[in-house]
């Protein structure tokens, strides 16, 4: 049974920090003095995530077979990116293998912990969200036999948020309006899926994520992170600057932001433009940043710049996470306190028309 489940989770959950300790062992066995062959056998062996290891085996393969080991991992590109590619391309090119499996290292360890601190920051309303309606759904169970009982008193003169409470508690109630549930959730998925397929859908899904009240300024700014970060790696590992744009958008987990965005940077650079202008044409990327790169390129410390932007813009994150919740926390208040005031609601309205007529 252990081993189902594992199987199942290694097909749909992918350890990212067993690349970071592949890069970090890879990095470690070359500067000893092994072959990219050997070490990619011992990592290969020492990997606890299977996915992983089926991958290093098959590149195992291929170098055996004759190819270079950026030709060999550009096979497997659901565990090695565009980026991971051009990295190790540059590093044969270079000789400098263990500096860049250290900066591959260093980056997708960063990116994991980005992308831990993106997850905490949708996980925690989604929680409240659930909880809330659990909670609810309970309340409207134990009500509902209650609300029975009372309006058979009435004799027919319900009050009106008592009657829809006590229609929708009676539908709840009944199997097939799971069912119905179930296949709405299915077909608007199927849609859904279907939709975000095509460019169009797909372009207009990822130009949404930009524009969601409280999340898309967060998303904005991881995506800010991850430009600067790369770019930092690449440029810092000689590859040219034209690549470096084109590897941006390859590498860009938006379509949005590949096809709009960086593609019109990459037509401006290629056209002649300096970075910095090139980068401002795109009316996505901060005035502040575009001045740094600036000044990073008119002095030659561009990747220095880039670092630091990147920094910045990882406090930014950090801000923008407390900020959401902020804002978040007092409107899934009141949206579930609205819901539960109108339960309380069409609970006590008939408990106080059945005084009413004891009254009388």
């Amino acid at each position: 049974m252990s081993g189902v489940l594992a199987s199942i989770k290694s097909r749909f959950f992918f350890d990212r920090y067993s690349l970071v300790q592949f890069f970090r062992q890879m990095a470690t066995l070359v500067k000893a003095g092994f072959g990219s062959l050997r070490g990619i056998e011992v990592c290969s062996a020492q990997t606890s995530e299977p996915r992983l290891r089926k991958t290093l085996d098959i590149v195992r393969d291929d170098i055996n077979a004759g190819k270079s080991y950026s030709e060999a991992v550009a096979k497997s590109k659901d565990i090695f990116t565009p980026f991971h590619v051009a990295m190790l391309r540059a590093a044969e090119a270079g000789g400098k293998l263990p500096e860049i499996l250290d900066s591959l290292a260093e980056f997708e360890e960063k990116e994991m912990n980005l992308r831990f601190r993106l997850r905490s920051a949708t996980s925690y309303p989604i929680f409240v969200f659930c909880f809330s309606v659990l909670c609810i759904f309970l309340l409207m169970r134990f009500l509902t036999p209650l609300l029975e009982t009372l309006t058979n008193v009435l004799h027919g003169d319900i009050p009106f948020p008592t009657l829809v409470l006590m229609k929708f508690s009676a539908a709840a109630s009944h199997p097939l309006f799971y069912v119905a549930i179930v296949l709405f959730g299915l077909s608007f998925s199927l849609l859904f899926r279907y939709y975000i397929s095509m460019p169009v859908g797909k372009l207009n899904y990822d130009r949404l994520k930009f524009r969601i009240p409280l999340f898309g300024r967060l998303y904005k700014q991881v995506m800010l992170i991850r430009v600067c970060r790369i770019m930092k790696t690449l440029l810092d590992s000689g590859i040219p600057i034209a690549s470096t744009i084109e590897l941006l958008g390859e590498v860009a987990d938006n379509f949005y932001f590949r096809e709009r965005i960086m593609s019109g940077v990459a037509y401006n650079i290629n056209e002649g433009s300096s970075i910095a202008s090139a980068f401002g044409s795109a009316d996505f990327f901060p005035p502040m940043m575009v001045s740094m790169i600036a000044v990073g390129e008119e002095s030659g410390t561009l990747p220095a710049i880039l670092g630091n932007l990147a920094a910045m813009y990882d406090f930014d994150v950090d801000i923008a996470i407390t900020k959401f919740y902020a804002a978040l926390e007092p409107i899934l208040i009141l949206v579930m306190g609205l819901i539960t005031f109108f339960i309380l609601m069409a609970a006590f309205l008939p408990i106080y028309q059945v005084i009413g007529m004891m009254a009388k």
